[in-house]
């Protein structure tokens, strides 16, 4: 028997054994610490193992006997036995399989929780950004909003700045017609003031004329003073109708009349 075969035959015979079985022990003259510890836990394991576990059993202390006995195993091994040891193995097989397949339906079930509860949290998420940038879009209306009726109250700023600038345009060429007529009025009468100028001394040289006449016609003062107060009268009466005329003309050539702080303003 090789040392495959024995280190099988010790696996299979064992496998179904409990590890504290002293008769076992006693009648394979075998201590537990070496080949029982290793041979009944791992039963079919030990075929992926056989020449190491085969070398253990070669340097242990023991190993003379443990290769004396091995015909004895070899002997007791029966079909029933590696029957056993083959449904144990199975029902390991099993039970482990039983096990995966749990835990992957496991696996699967938390998978599926998860992914649950990822999409749940993905939605809340959603919503929450939805209506974020709902909340943000009514707020740039709000400001839009704003911004055009500012526009309007701006617009309408403007149109009323054009008018008051056409009124000023207005009011600056009237100012400038009432500043011509104004000249035309100081030219007339400078042009009046030389005329009175000469009919005063006109006047003058009438009165010298008429003190003289008076003196050679023998007039007292009475009747001079009486002749004298006339002609002042008339005087004035041809001043005020001049002044009258001098003002139909000019009110011909402007309607709008010159203010009395602008007089003021061209007179200074």
């Amino acid at each position: 028997m090789d040392k495959v075969t024995a280190v099988c035959f010790i696996g299979l015979l064992y496998a179904d054994e409990p590890l504290d079985d002293a008769k076992t022990v006693a009648d394979y003259n075998i201590e537990s610490g070496s080949v029982l510890k290793l041979a009944v836990p791992m039963g079919f394991d030990m075929f992926l193992n056989v020449n190491d576990l085969y070398q253990k059993f070669l340097v242990d202390e023991n190993g003379a006997d443990f290769v004396k006995n091995m015909n004895i195993c070899a002997s007791k091994l029966t079909t029933k036995s590696m029957e056993l040891a083959i449904e144990n193995v199975m029902t390991k097989l099993k039970k482990e399989k039983k096990s995966v397949l749990d835990e992957n339906t496991n696996l699967k079930e938390r998978l599926r929780r998860m992914e649950e509860h990822h999409k749940k949290e993905e939605n809340k998420d959603l919503k929450e950004e939805n209506t974020k940038l709902k909340n943000e879009v009514t707020s740039k209306e709000k400001v839009i909003e704003n911004l055009k009726r500012e526009a309007r109250c701006h617009r309408v700023q403007v149109e009323n700045l054009y008018k008051k600038l056409g009124d000023s345009k207005k009011d600056v060429e009237n100012i400038k017609r009432s500043r011509d007529n104004y000249r035309k009025e100081r030219q007339k009468a400078s042009g009046l003031e030389e005329e009175l100028k000469a009919t005063r001394e006109n006047l003058a040289s009438v009165l010298q004329k008429t003190g003289k006449v008076y003196s050679m016609l023998g007039v007292n003062d009475q009747a001079r003073d009486f002749l004298l107060t006339t002609a002042k009268e008339a005087r004035e009466k041809n001043k005020i109708s001049k002044a009258q005329n001098l003002a139909l003309e000019s009110s011909e050539d402007d309607n709008e009349p010159i203010s009395s702080d602008e007089e003021e303003k061209q007179d200074s």
